[in-house]
């Protein structure tokens, strides 16, 4: 009896000892895989499963190794990407902004060639409406009706003349 239960205990023991081996031998590589993925969840993309065995779990290891690596690819895919755009937003703003420096310069020049033109046109204008209504009223001496004719005529496309002039300069003025 004594035997049989020595041998009963040897077997006991060596089943426990297979156990634990077999239940080491299956969660090691869990808890491996499982510490991967939370670095890899923490951000860390070049972390891989480095247990990887002939099985289930070392399929599942190389798979999981492969995705980290087109993650890890298709990130700096993206970063690469993103610096580009970044350098092509840069550059067109820059164009932007000089176009936008070149359109004030026009402006300007703009608004100094309609006041110039204004200018030149009133004051001979002026100089010709003030005369013509002081010959219109008989300021001069009298004319006759076919002269009166004519200066009305002449004074009408001064005037005329005159408010084109200004709506010229209301419009530089928008």
């Amino acid at each position: 009896r004594l035997q049989s239960f020595v041998i009963a205990a040897c077997a006991g023991t060596i089943a426990v000892f297979l156990s634990f081996v077999i239940a080491n031998s299956i969660s090691s590589p869990i808890r491996s895989m499982v510490g991967a993925m939370a670095r890899v969840e923490a951000g860390d993309l070049s972390s891989r499963f480095v247990e990887v065995s002939g099985d289930e779990l070392g399929a599942l290891g190389r798979s999981f190794n492969r995705m980290l690596g087109e993650l890890e690819r298709d990130k700096h895919e993206i970063l690469d990407l993103n610096v580009g755009l970044e350098r092509k937003v840069e550059e067109r703003t820059q164009r932007l902004a000089e176009s936008v420096e070149k359109l004030k310069e026009l402006d300007e020049l703009k608004t100094q060639f309609f006041s110039n033109v204004s200018h030149e046109l009133r004051t001979p204008l002026t100089l010709i409406l003030g005369p013509l209504e002081s010959l219109i009223a008989g300021e001069m001496g009298a004319v006759g009706s076919e002269q009166a004719a004519l200066l009305r005529t002449m004074h009408l496309n001064a005037l005329r003349l005159h408010k084109l002039v200004s709506d010229l300069l209301d419009f530089s003025r928008i």
